[in-house]
């Protein structure tokens, strides 16, 4: 939703921009000059101090900005996912070798303090989440 929101607020400011210069008028222009008259009383325009461009530009700049903006926090780096495990190694690999009958339980919440090994920090995970996540159980079977 966050995502989308910018580019929202980016079109909204683009159509009020449009609407402005659109019903605004510039108080430079004849139609704007010339006095109203109702029933023999002239009534003056109201004056616009700014011109209807003026304000257009501000709400133009004012979606670019939005946009820029949008464009920055996607463009951002991503971050580390290991700071804990080998952090100097250019990719940590973890091998095991199993015996007959013997079984391993995995992480995969990404939360465990023994991780790769599995701590049960899933459940606590879960519990608070309504998330689904289990561990990856990898076992040998016994022969015959």
């Amino acid at each position: 939703m966050a995502r989308r929101s910018g580019g929202v607020i980016a079109c909204a400011l683009a159509a009020a921009g449009l609407l402005a210069s659109l019903c605004f008028v510039a108080p430079s222009s004849p139609l704007a000059a010339a006095p109203r008259t109702e029933g023999g009383i002239v009534r003056p325009q109201p004056r616009f101090e700014g011109s209807c461009g003026t304000f257009a530009s501000a709400v133009g700049a004012a979606g670019l900005l939005v946009l820029a903006g949008r464009q920055l926090r996607t463009a951002r780096k991503a971050e580390k996912i290991n700071s804990k495990i080998d952090p100097e190694s250019p990719k940590v690999v973890t091998k095991e070798d199993l015996k007959e009958g013997d079984k391993r339980v995995y992480c995969r919440c990404w939360l465990s303090g023994t991780f790769p090994l599995c701590d049960g920090a899933h459940a606590k995970h879960n519990e608070a989440t309504g998330d689904n996540v289990g561990p990856l159980i990898v076992g040998v079977k016994k022969s015959g």
